[in-house]
């Protein structure tokens, strides 16, 4: 593979068929699929970091036509946006010998910036783009239906419930001052029994209604976020991955990436926390709003706001969980469980990122000055 890379014609085909080998693949194991998918843009970033421009447009062409050959103009069009361009950002960028997380941040950003632009004039492209516009609906029609089958069931189940007596058995009320005899069954009046089944449909049908209210204000907030914060999540996973498959693949090709900083000291700008604040003020104040369409509009970019920024804190939150398992010597497995622990509590993780704006946890000890020269008090002690 190093003598076949250190010649372009070849090095460029042999890096397209990586490409659509990995995405071939990714359609076959979806436990797996989003990782392979986000690998097969390492092959284009490396052809972009080490060769330039031209040889990246004919890659770029090359994987285009075949993809375009297997699976339509439609799939064609896709891999530009969701691999290509930000491969070709991020090559950029690492050839310019950008900071590792600076490097990923602008190439999410312009990769947005270009998925957002295309898909807002996809219409354009007929059928295939109508539907991928009206991706949003698709969550809205998948709550309804889920709402629906929920309530079949739960009629259903109702409906299962027994409220006669079973054959072969006679219901005899007990009069007042008598009591059951040992060996004879104490019968329930009928009209009591019909009382507690209503009781629990009623209950049943509450907490029914209860889950579903809930249910239905989350795919809500998940409708509001197509497609901005879906691409903003797929543009730093992939992004990423590319990155960390760079900097294990360059030095083999002679190629200097700047390296990722350790895990336990990420952290991002403190302004952050104006997007989080201006996204809950616009999300939950857009209720005052009279005109539904403004309304709308303004729900949507809070929604987006708030979900970008809270994954952002999540990061810092899980970064600082592992400067405390560094700072504590805390042992691998220990460090694998508790990393499954935290992600069941991203709030949690989130909350944590955000007070670290403020309480900077990370901080190093204040040292103490001794202005005695050299002589220490008690009170030096604590």
């Amino acid at each position: 593979m190093k003598k076949m890379f250190e010649q372009r014609p070849s090095g460029t085909a042999a890096m397209a068929a990586l490409t659509l080998a990995a995405l071939f693949v990714s359609l076959h194991i979806p436990l797996f699929g989003t990782l392979l998918m986000a690998l097969a843009g390492v092959p284009a970033v490396l052809v972009g970091m080490a060769w330039g421009g031209r040889w990246f447009a004919l890659y770029g062409g090359m994987t285009i036509a075949a993809l375009t050959a297997y699976g339509g103009p439609t799939v064609g069009a896709l891999f530009v946006p969701s691999l290509l361009l930000p491969a070709g950002l991020l090559a950029l960028g690492m050839a310019k010998g950008t900071p590792a997380l600076r490097a990923i941040g602008l190439s999410v950003a312009g990769a947005m910036l270009f998925s957002f632009s295309l898909w807002s004039v996809s219409p354009l492209f007929g059928d295939a783009g109508v539907r991928v516009w009206k991706l949003r609906s698709v969550f809205e029609n998948q709550a309804k239906l889920v709402e629906e089958q929920i309530r079949k069931l739960n009629t259903r189940t109702a409906a299962a419930k027994p409220t006669a007596t079973p054959e072969g058995e006679t219901i005899q009320p007990t009069s007042p001052g008598k009591t059951a005899a040992p060996g004879e069954t104490a019968g329930i009046p009928g009209s009591e029994t019909a009382v507690i089944g209503s009781t629990e449909s009623a209950e049943a049908a509450e907490a029914t209604e209860a889950v579903m209210r809930q249910f239905r204000e989350w795919m809500e907030f998940v409708s509001l976020l197509v497609p901005v914060t879906f691409f903003f999540g797929w543009h730093l996973f992939s992004l990423t991955v590319m990155y960390l498959g760079m900097s294990m693949t360059a030095p083999r090709h002679g190629l200097a990436v700047q390296p990722l900083p350790a895990f336990s000291s990420w952290r991002f700008d403190w302004k952050l926390i104006w997007v989080f604040l201006a996204g809950w003020l616009l999300y939950n104040g857009a209720d005052s709003i009279v005109q539904l369409e403004i309304r709308h509009f303004v729900r949507v970019i809070g929604a987006n706001c708030i979900a970008v920024s809270k994954i952002l804190y999540f990061i810092v939150g899980m970064s600082l969980l592992f400067y405390f398992f560094e700072k504590n010597e805390i042992s691998t497995p220990n460090r694998f469980g508790l990393s499954i622990l935290a992600l069941l509590m991203t709030q949690l993780l989130v909350w944590a990122g955000i007070a670290d704006v403020w309480l900077d946890f990370r901080a190093p000890p204040p040292q103490k000055v001794n202005n005695d020269d050299g002589e220490s008090s008690f009170f030096d002690q604590f």
